[in-house]
């Protein structure tokens, strides 16, 4: 069977390739002498400082023009710059990995001094309250088995923003009485009697298999509640 690359072979893949291209490597020497005719070092109080032009926003923008020049998407960056300023291509295991992240991004409240009225205030965000969600990057290299080998990290961060502890939580096992238990739990909420319940879901054809008697009702109910209580624990703020 044959094996399917990953994510960061890909990537490595492709630049090796892309040495190939006269035209890019031309593009990479000419980013390569920036760096090297724009770096210097500079005294400042008979201390030397390290200027390098590959620190600079200028060398961010030429980059960028490059991987958008050769159809490279964001997940190029890293190993295209160190196979431009330090003269090698990087192999697979020290490529960027799939990560979580929250969007859309919120940043925190500050307190700050007004300078009107002199008040202590609170500023918050445009879109503080807005809901959050758990996103990940694909690119045209991104395969499944990427997103599994990385599923560890993606679910810790699904479970942080949701408040879960999957330490404590039960696996998910369908109820096969769940239907059942919500309408005893509802009919309850009616103010039925428990003697008026068990009829109602023993004459009712859906639950044939599934007849109670009317000293089950508050135990099924308790346990409706419970099992509720541990599959949708409140959202922590």
């Amino acid at each position: 069977m044959t094996m399917k690359n990953s994510q960061a072979e890909k990537i490595y893949e492709k630049l090796l390739l892309l040495q190939v291209n006269d035209d890019f490597m031309i593009d990479v020497l000419v980013l390569r002498k920036k760096c090297k005719d724009l770096s210097e070092i500079i005294c400042v109080d008979d201390e030397e400082i390290i200027f390098s032009y590959d620190d600079t926003p200028e060398f961010e923008n030429d980059l960028k023009e490059l991987m958008n020049k050769y159809n490279l998407p964001n997940i190029f960056h890293f190993p295209l710059k160190t196979f431009i300023v330090n003269n090698f291509l990087l192999k697979p295991e020290y490529y960027p990995e799939i990560t979580p992240r929250l969007i859309p991004t919120i940043e925190e409240p500050f307190f700050y001094t007004s300078e009107e009225t002199g008040e202590d205030a609170v500023h918050f965000p445009k879109n503080w309250g807005d809901e959050q969600f758990v996103a990940i990057e694909i690119f045209p290299e991104t395969t499944i088995n990427d997103i599994a080998s990385n599923w560890d990290k993606i679910a810790e961060e699904r479970d942080r923003l949701y408040g879960l502890d999957r330490s404590k939580s039960e696996r998910f096992v369908k109820s096969k009485n769940i239907e059942r238990d919500l309408l005893i739990y509802k009919l309850r909420k009616e103010g039925k009697k428990y003697a008026e319940i068990k009829d109602i879901i023993n004459g009712d054809v859906r639950f044939i298999d599934k007849k109670i008697e009317y000293q089950e009702v508050s135990k099924i109910i308790k346990r409706l509640k419970t099992k509720a209580e541990k599959k949708v624990p409140p959202k922590k703020s």
